[in-house]
This record gives C-alpha cells, sequence and structure tokens, in this order.
C-alpha cells in the first residue's frame, strides 16, 4: 500500500503485512515526522504466532523496491528539462551555421571562428536587393572650370548581405538619349541586411545638352 506523510506528503510503498492488524508507529525518513498509520480497512486478519515478536527499529518505516511517486515524478521532470535545453542548444548550433552570413554581417569578428571550426566562410553575392536612390545632380565650378557632381545613396534592401558592385553614371539628352557614360565605384564593399551607403562622383566640363542623369548597377 502507499502511506503518505500527513506533514511534508512524502509517498512511500509498504507492504502491508508490515502494518500489522492494528498499525503501528511510523517515522517519515524525509522530515522526521511521527503518526500512527492504520492497516487497509480490506486488511485480511491474520493469526498471530505465539512467542515474542521479532526486534524491529521502532517508528521506522521499511520502503518497498519502488521508489516514492512524487520523487519519480521529480525525476522525470528533470529529464524532459534536460531534453528541451539539448533540443534548443541545437537548434541554435544550426542555425549559426547556416545564417553565418548573416551572423558575420552583424559580428564581422565571427568569420574567425568560422574559419577556425573549418566552416567554409561563403562570400556575400551581388543580385536583387541593392537599390539606387535619391540621385542629386548640380552643377558647379572648380577652378573657373565647369563640373557636375552627383550624389546619391545605395541601399540593401534584401535580407542577406550584398557585395556592392561598381557604379555606372550615363548622361542623357533632352530626348533621354545617352551622351556619354562612366564607372566609379561606391566606396563600400558590402551592405549588411537593411544598411545604405552614400555615393559620390563628379565630371569635369560636361556638355551644355545634358538634361538627365541615370545611376545604375553595373553587375559583373
Amino acid at each position: 500500500m502507499i502511506v503518505t506523510c500527513p506533514t511534508c506528503s512524502t509517498r512511500y510503498l509498504v507492504e502491508t503485512q508490515k502494518l500489522g492488524a492494528q498499525g503501528r508507529m511510523v517515522r517519515c525518513s524525509s522530515c522526521g515526522h511521527t503518526w500512527y498509520q492504520a492497516p487497509p480497512e480490506d486488511m485480511t486478519p491474520r493469526v498471530e504466532l505465539t512467542g515474542p515478536p521479532p526486534e524491529s527499529l521502532p517508528g521506522v518505516v521499511e520502503r518497498g523496491g519502488l521508489p516514492a511517486i512524487r520523487r519519480e515524478r521529480r525525476r522525470w521532470g528533470a529529464v524532459v528539462t534536460l531534453l528541451v535545453l539539448l533540443l534548443v542548444l541545437a537548434a541554435a548550433g544550426w542555425g549559426a551555421i547556416f545564417m553565418r552570413d548573416r551572423v558575420m554581417a552583424l559580428v564581422p569578428q565571427a568569420a574567425k571562428i568560422y574559419s577556425r571550426l573549418g566552416l567554409a566562410v561563403s562570400q556575400p553575392q551581388f543580385g536583387a536587393g541593392l537599390e539606387v536612390r535619391g540621385v542629386t545632380p548640380r552643377r558647379t565650378t572648380t577652378n573657373d572650370q565647369p563640373e557636375l557632381v552627383i550624389d546619391g545613396t545605395i541601399v540593401n534592401l534584401s535580407s542577406s548581405p550584398r557585395r556592392v558592385p561598381q557604379l555606372k553614371v550615363t548622361l542623357r539628352d533632352a530626348n533621354d538619349q545617352p551622351l556619354t557614360s562612366w564607372i566609379f565605384s561606391a566606396g563600400v564593399a558590402t551592405l549588411a541586411p537593411g544598411a545604405s551607403a552614400p555615393f559620390h562622383t563628379t565630371y569635369a566640363k560636361p556638355m551644355a545638352e545634358a538634361a538627365g542623369v541615370v545611376v545604375t548597377l553595373e553587375n559583373p
């Protein structure tokens, strides 16, 4: 039968015969509380043999072969918690491996760690996601010579790092026909997701018929 300590609720599996027909005083080995434990109501009376009873330690309950129920639940709870923790760590590890490009974009020092672990460090790719914005041309004079100054911003709209290609400027006339063009560097090699970088270029002695400016990405 299962005996429960009324003080700390620790449960024990006890052989019914050890309580005897009249019950006995028992003591909880966890908290030391002592109480009288009656036998179960459906216990079959047994014939007591004459003679002195066997000696036993008073107030001590001998446990059965099965562990206490409450402690068993605690043990399983610890096992489940450990398994969940291992799964979380494994998921974080796989995420750090498969998303290493994004991790390195946010923390450039992480590239050394990936290299020491023998993981190939992939280079950010060219491609869709980069966009040229805010192109602002203006005519000015430097050393008494006319000059065209062009400023703008390149933005990474993708969810992964991108290598920044060179930029191409095309001057067009009033009929949108190309007059001349040149290629220049944006001054930044890589853009992280959501990042932006300004660019600047100049053109000496622009032709008077130039009426428009177009800036595009010069992908390889």
